[in-house]
């Protein structure tokens, strides 16, 4: 029998798209292109339904359900009842999904991967520590919850052999059963068999929040600052280069 502990879920996988089912992630990209298509048909329509715009651009329109869907505010007042029921129906949307989502977040990170169900899951999952069981090493582990039990071989079952139609059979039966029901058969493996260690620690419920667990997060933002850094060399290309092409129209005429 192996003693190990499972690795944590965000060793194993990404969290961050496991709080809520694949069904309900295509919903909610339904609702969000749904409502930018409603807020986009509305400014083209009629011209003017944000406060302060005279015309929004489908970026801006992109910039307000993103900002709307991540709970960071409304930067555009709409002025027509049709847009202002939009963005209250998303903006209530988005409130309960957030919530929700945040939630088992929490929970995804304090649990285990209940993976390792095999011997070939445990060579192949990535926890690299072992301890042999020697009486000198029990004095250095302390950390003793949350332990799993993998049984290497399977013992056929207890059984004792009899000859075919022999009176000793029920007999048999009968006091095993007895032996089994009185706790004679738990203690003879107990007095046999090591134990598994009980936990002891205080804390054991406690799950710190380590870098790999919001690795996925930290890349997400990094690529998403090297997309705004690419986009703004672009604009001050762009923008150079219309100054140079007005120039040019100027000097010619």
């Amino acid at each position: 029998m192996i003693l190990f502990k499972h690795p944590r879920l965000p060793v194993m996988k990404n969290i961050y798209v496991l709080p809520f089912h694949r069904n309900v992630w295509f919903c909610c990209i339904a609702l969000f292109f749904i409502c930018f298509g409603l807020l986009l048909a509305a400014t083209v329509s009629y011209p003017g339904v944000f406060e302060a715009h005279t015309y929004s651009t489908s970026t801006d329109i992109l910039t307000l359900l993103i900002g709307v869907a991540s709970q960071q505010g409304i930067d555009l007042g709409a002025r027509s009842p049709s847009t202002r029921m939009v963005l209250l129906l998303f903006s209530i949307c988005s409130l309960f999904l957030s919530t929700s989502y945040s939630a088992n977040i929490v929970a995804l990170i304090q649990s285990g991967a209940e993976t390792i169900t095999t011997v070939a899951d445990l060579i192949q999952s990535p926890l690299s520590f072992a301890v042999q069981d020697v009486p000198f090493v029990k004095n250095y582990l302390k950390e003793k919850c949350g332990l799993s039990e993998l049984h290497v071989y399977t013992y056929p079952r207890y059984s004792i052999p009899v000859m075919k139609d022999s009176g000793y059979r029920n007999l048999f039966t009968s006091s095993l059963s007895r032996q089994r029901e009185c706790g004679l058969i738990r203690r003879a493996e107990q007095k046999v068999l090591e134990r598994k260690p009980a936990c002891t620690a205080k804390d054991s419920g406690f799950v710190s929040v380590t870098f790999g667990d919001f690795l996925p997060g930290l890349l997400v933002l990094c690529w998403g600052m090297a997309a705004a850094f690419i986009a703004l060399l672009v604009e001050i290309t762009t923008s150079k280069c219309n100054l140079m092409a007005k120039r040019e129209k100027r000097k010619e005429k």
